[in-house]
């Protein structure tokens, strides 16, 4: 994969680039490799760790390999740079759903429908968890 080869070079030309690793997380993300992606995305939340998207991005790829608790970690902390996106918190309710911690969620997506009201997937599945009935 040319894109990881050229961000792979970039990483050791420049080790303080958080923005590389970054880009090179989520081109490993791309290609499957989620290991890696975690890996650089770690990489990219030490040397800044104010970089939202590099935490949002990291706790996806947790989620995905089944790492549910370091995925909250991550997630959690791109709400708490960033409490006005509503797709962090309605991205740690769909985690929480999943663990079968669903006041957790409820609260998540109340968060979200705060931000956003009419936010579709997480009013989809706030009726979902609520039987219909929006508290």
């Amino acid at each position: 994969h040319d894109a990881v080869a050229l961000l792979e070079k970039g990483r050791r030309e420049l080790p303080n680039s958080s923005q590389i690793r970054y880009s090179l997380g989520l081109a490993y993300a791309e290609t499957g490799n989620l290991p890696a992606s975690i890996e650089v995305l770690n990489e990219a939340c030490s040397i800044d760790p104010d970089f939202t998207r590099a935490w949002y991005n990291l706790g996806l790829a947790y989620h995905q390999t089944g790492q549910q608790e370091a995925a909250l970690d991550a997630l959690r902390k791109a709400l708490e740079l960033e409490p006005r996106n509503p797709d962090y918190p309605y991205t740690l309710a769909t985690v929480c759903r999943d663990l079968g911690r669903v006041d957790d969620a409820i609260h998540f997506l109340q968060e979200t429908l705060q931000i956003q009201p009419n936010h579709p997937q997480a009013t989809r599945l706030m009726g979902m968890l609520t039987g219909g009935s929006l508290q």
